[in-house]
């Protein structure tokens, strides 16, 4: 027979409830139960199909009664709290649940990596090669997760962004990111306030923030856009406008086959992608080079076109001219992200 008496349960809750009414926002909870309760609990659904499962009669008695008692709302999901009550050892905990922050960032220059990135050679501690920094760059992560740590004062955060841009790459298109923050215990935080602060900081920008659903992280996270590069090319010979119409007669529209570029093959997959170049503009033509607009496929690399990567990208601009070309500038400046525009929830409320 299950041993279960309601009495301790509503001790433990009265218990927890001074803790919980110090916690903004709304709550979850979490039960766990002796491992024999559903040994026993078995041949009741076996004799008795109404039968209510204990887990959930206890849930049920567990969110009224915080309910009744703090005023508090109740979410399943998205909740900003999470009280968990062991029934076998008659004890409880709470947490806060993860944040999660939608937004878009602007990059300004180069030098700067995407995530936060650990030095080699001292895994952190700092040394020589990292000046005692314990990192290889400065991180958008950092720069803009060291603003909402203070504001929501969250123990940590981590960066989920729609791809990524090469560190030496500028991205004036604004990228799609959701920043998860871990343990936040400020909840009514001015994002405006956020927004200006890290603007003040010259390295990036962020706009369109707001709170949002875990379930955008994957959205994000798994979206995938054409976009918009403007790059300069430098050549080694002369170049004339016979050259500029064989490089858009030869390239726009067209099918490459890219094998995983040189510099990155130590860590990604020895493949060869396919990817379709959707328009080319010509810009600025110098004597020995030019500025292009390209429109590609996700996941396309552009340096890689452009200079052909030891034919692993094959046609290359560099091929098509039958000259040395090099990518000196790269910049993002448009992600063709409208996609996440048709599914925007509201912002969450707190």
């Amino acid at each position: 027979m299950i041993d279960f008496k309601i009495e301790k349960l509503e001790e433990m809750i009265e218990e927890s409830i001074p803790k919980i009414k110090e916690n903004e926002g709304n709550f979850c909870i979490s039960t766990s139960i002796p491992h024999n309760w559903s040994i026993e609990e078995e041949e009741y659904w076996d004799l008795d199909l109404e039968y209510e499962c204990i887990k959930g009669r206890i849930n049920k008695i567990v969110v009224e009664k915080i309910k009744k008692e703090t005023g508090k709302g109740y979410m399943a999901e998205n909740a900003n709290f999470r009280i968990k009550y062991d029934l076998k050892n008659e004890s409880y905990f709470i947490t806060r649940e993860p944040l999660f922050i939608f937004g878009r960032y602007e990059k300004y220059s180069g030098g700067i990596s995407q995530t936060r990135w650990v030095c080699r050679n001292c895994s952190g501690k700092g040394c020589r090669e990292c000046k005692e920094s314990g990192k290889n760059y400065l991180s958008i992560e950092e720069v803009m997760g060291e603003e909402f740590k203070k504001e929501f004062k969250c123990k940590n955060y981590f960066l989920h962004a729609s791809g990524r841009e090469d560190v030496d790459v500028c991205n004036l298109a604004g990228r799609p990111f959701v920043l998860e923050l871990v343990e936040p215990e400020k909840l009514n935080v001015n994002l405006e306030k956020i927004r200006e602060n890290i603007l003040k900081t010259g390295i990036i920008a962020v706009r369109n923030l707001k709170i949002v659903p875990r379930g955008f992280v994957e959205i994000v996270s798994n979206s995938h856009f054409d976009k918009i590069y403007l790059a300069e090319v430098e050549t080694n010979s002369k170049i004339s406008q016979t050259d500029i119409k064989k490089v858009l007669k030869e390239l726009d529209g067209r099918i490459i086959f890219q094998k995983t570029p040189n510099r990155v093959i130590h860590r990604r997959a020895n493949l060869t992608r396919k990817r379709k170049i959707l328009d080319l503009k010509i810009g600025k033509i110098r004597e020995t080079g030019f500025e292009i607009e390209i429109k590609t496929e996700p996941g396309t690399y552009i340096k890689e076109l452009i200079h052909g990567d030891l034919e692993r990208t094959k046609p290359s601009i560099a091929k098509i001219l039958g000259m040395d070309a090099e990518c000196k500038k790269l910049i993002v400046s448009k992600i063709e992200d409208e996609f996440l525009e048709s599914i925007d929830q509201p912002e969450l409320k707190i």
